[in-house]
């Protein structure tokens, strides 16, 4: 898949992940905060940031792992894959005991006077701790098997396992409910179970489907990898211990100034700010690994580039929603809660448009990762974030006016989203001048319009439910504005390039769905869609009209061994022409079970079920056979066939067989590849032959020829693929026997195409086909399959 496609692919399964996401733990955070009470919904928001506060490494490691993982696919450097994974497993694993250690030991610091919790409730609290502990250190270890993922661009599988956490979470809400016990303690310790369950799918996953995920060995741990990730993660943790720390320490410092109380109401904005932070990580958990990839591959210019959309898509996604949802936030908060708690309306739409600023620039961030220089970065721009701490720390030391702590939050947030243009064009040589034309300038106009239209509805129309109409008007004619002066011109053929394959897929399902169902009206689709007519299955008369009808209304008991490339060497051993076959090395069940020493130094493998996936091998010291396999595997999923309304094909039970190389530099006339004789048989009567000559990937050269040899070029219809022969095939030495052949091989059959080669002056046989082209052959002219078409005699 080409990395544009994959962006797309995997941002359209992070946003679909998102929007379920937001959904479901907005329904939680309601089931939650009516189970929990205002009160201990406050103590767990206070003791859970308060350890997420410690456990910032989590984050760092993550993005250090997936970074070296990313960097050096871009490099294609497989076997340093596995050893930066095995040392950041052991690393892992080894900081997570420590963090065991000192989280217990903060412990016993802050439940000592210095969180402001009711003594009825410390004790509680305390087991809570200890299980959002171990919580912490399952999901540390979780941490490199998710960065792999992501690395590998597997989006699609990190998607549904967090959709399957927001379920299990939802499920968690509702027993809560339900609960007579302790609830607070009780959500702890399910939450925990729910981060064991995700390791474990993460990690069964990984050691299934990749290669570099290994179990960690004394030869693969290395100093020099360490202290290579150690010196980026060492920054990188400062990054994330500046960000987890600003949001976190205003949690304590709104607990010591304010109370529980509005803790509550900061755990709900923090709730609603991480639930549509999703759709901001969507774009970078599909964008991140192609910057790290092409900065590892050494194009800089395109790694900017992806920086910029990344900031911009990121941005108007998320206000997309984010808008709408600050104008009716008041609404919005008692429809999710019921009975809104005092200041949750401040902090949610505070902490919102905090979120909205960073986006300007957040795909900066991933660029300076991708190139490794990040300890200025780390000190300047994620040390605005924590300032804010002090900053508010200060400010309500002379006024205790708690608007103070949001109007400060946004303000830091701002600053450092514009730090990072500056240490972008430092270390990177990034164009200000690009990004502000490319995204600030496409932003500024929709936005501005997104804003006028959400407060004009807010202020001028006053109706029962008005929310639904800003959430559901508001994204649609801001995605209609973006489109059209929102996207530079490359963005927006990546949005066609969307539609098409959306479009593609969906027909490609439902082909699949008619082909195993429905295999007939498959076939009056592709009819309809070939030759723009309906397909006559009440009287045929051209060629393809009668191949199709033969599919379905003949006697096709003997179609599949005819067409399964093992099993037809029976039957032409039956006819007596045993001598013609391809000698036969092995036959295998299973693509990765074929016995590469039983093979010799030259052969060809291939699908006994398929078409065009021939591998071939000239020289064994040079040959992939781990490529092959992996080739010949992907032949061996496809259901060949099945998308082509030919059901004979699905009854075939797949085999890799390998045969004899014939050598193609033995013919009597000059090809690039095997010379294909193939004789079209109409009532088991020769009728003509249809030569095709040095095929490649993308096209053939073909020639029709009559039984005594004239060529006849009006019979066929030229294209890019199928292109006519500038010269004259010689006529083979062997052509009465290859027609007599032809005819007792096709006796029986309203119509067959008899697949022969000439190598070394001996016939050799290749294949019997009875749906050539599957019915819908435009090689021929409509002419000449009216005329063959009428030889035809169905029964």
């Amino acid at each position: 898949m080409r990395g544009s496609d994959r962006v797309i692919v995997n941002t359209a399964a992070q946003y679909i992940r998102s929007a379920v996401n937001l959904c479901l733990s907005l329904i939680s955070a309601r089931l939650i905060l009516s189970a929990l009470g205002v009160e201990d919904y406050g103590v767990y928001s206070l003791v859970a940031s308060t350890v997420t506060l410690l456990s910032f490494v989590i984050n760092a490691m993550v993005v250090t792992t997936q970074r070296f993982l990313s960097f050096y696919t871009g490099r294609n450097e497989p076997d340093r894959l596995k050893e930066i994974f095995a040392n950041s497993l052991v690393v892992h694993v080894v900081l997570a005991v420590i963090l065991a250690g000192v989280f217990e030991v903060a412990g016993i610091f802050l439940f000592d006077g210095f969180l402001n919790i009711s003594q009825d409730r410390m004790s509680a609290a305390r087991i809570v701790f200890h299980i959002v502990t171990l919580n912490v250190i399952i999901s540390f270890v979780t941490a490199p098997f998710r960065a792999l993922l992501i690395a590998r661009e597997n989006i699609v599988y990190v998607s549904v396992v967090e959709v399957l956490d927001a379920v299990m979470r939802l499920i968690i809400a509702y027993l809560l409910t339900m609960c007579v016990s302790d609830r607070l303690v009780l959500y702890a310790a399910l939450l925990c179970g729910v981060s064991a369950v995700n390791l474990m799918l993460y990690a069964v996953y990984d050691a299934k489907k990749y290669e570099e995920c290994v179990r960690p060995a004394k030869h693969m741990l290395r100093a020099s990898v360490i202290k290579e990730m150690g010196r980026f993660s060492t920054w990188t943790i400062y990054s994330i211990f500046c960000i987890t720390g600003r949001t976190q320490g205003v949690a304590i410092i709104i607990n010591r100034f304010f109370g529980v109380v509005m803790n509550a109401a900061y755990g709900i904005g923090m709730q609603v700010h991480n639930a549509v932070a999703f759709l901001s990580q969507s774009v970078a958990n599909a964008m991140n690994p192609q910057i790290m990839k092409a900065e590892g591959a050494g194009d800089r210019k395109k790694m900017l580039r992806l920086a910029e959309v990344e900031s911009k898509l990121c941005f108007m996604l998320l206000s997309m929603f984010l808008v709408p949802c600050v104008a009716e936030m008041p609404a919005l908060l008692s429809v999710w809660l019921g009975k809104v708690p005092d200041y949750s309306v401040f902090f949610c739409r505070g902490l919102l448009v905090a979120t909205l600023l960073d986006q300007l620039t957040i795909g900066l961030g991933a660029a300076n990762q991708a190139i490794g220089r990040i300890r200025n970065y780390s000190l300047a721009v994620n040390t605005i974030k924590f300032l804010t701490v002090p900053a508010i720390v200060a400010g309500l030391y002379f006024t205790k006016d708690y608007h103070l702590i949001m109007s400060l939050y946004i303000v830091f947030e701002f600053a450092c989203a514009m730090t990072r243009l500056y240490f972008l064009k430092r270390t990177a040589g990034l164009s200000v001048v690009s990004f502000v034309k490319n995204v600030f300038a496409r932003e500024l106009l929709p936005i501005l319009l997104l804003v006028s239209y959400c407060a004009s509805l807010v202020r001028f129309v006053d109706i029962e439910y008005r929310f639904i109409l800003t959430l559901v008007s508001a994204p649609v004619l801001y995605a209609a504005v973006i489109y059209c002066v929102g996207l530079c011109p490359d963005e927006k053929e990546i949005i066609r390039s969307l539609v098409r394959k959306i479009k593609r897929y969906v027909g490609n399902r439902r082909k699949a769905f008619l082909g195993r169902w429905f295999p007939k009206r498959l076939a009056s689709i592709l009819f309809y869609e070939t030759f723009g007519r309906q397909m006559n299955w009440s009287d045929p008369r051209d060629l393809n009209e009668k191949i199709n009808w033969l599919k379905f209304h003949s006697d096709q008991s003997l179609w599949a061994e005819l067409a399964d490339k093992y099993r037809v060497r029976a039957y032409v051993e039956s006819k007596g022409y045993g001598d013609t076959l391809v000698r036969l090395y092995d036959v295998w069940e299973n693509p990765y079970e074929i016995d590469w020493e039983c093979l010799p130094e030259s052969f060809v493998l291939k699908m006994n079920n398929g078409s065009g996936d021939a591998v071939i091998c000239r020289s064994k010291t040079s040959f992939d056979t781990d490529g092959a396999s992996v080739r010949l595997a992907e032949s061996f999923r496809r259901r060949f066939g099945i998308m082509t309304a030919e059901p004979h094909y699905l009854k075939i039970a797949p085999r890799v067989i390998a045969e004899e190389l014939l050598d193609a530099s033995r013919q009597s006339v000059q090809s690039t590849s095997l010379i294909d004789y193939k004789i079209w048989c109409l009532n088991g009567v020769p009728e003509c032959v249809w030569v095709v000559a040095n095929r490649t990937k993308d096209s053939l050269e073909m020639m029709a020829y009559d039984l005594q040899w004239r060529p006849h070029p009006e019979y066929l219809v030229a294209s890019d693929h199928y292109r006519l022969m500038n010269t004259e095939i010689p006529c083979p030495e062997n052509l009465d026997f290859m027609l007599r052949m032809a005819k007792e091989l096709s006796a029986g059959f309203p119509q067959m195409r008899v697949d022969l080669y000439e190598v070394g002056g001996k016939v050799y046989f290749g294949e019997l086909t009875l749906t050539s082209a599957c019915g819908l052959m435009g090689y021929f002219t409509s002419d000449y399959l009216s005329a063959m078409g009428e030889k035809v005699k169905l029964q």
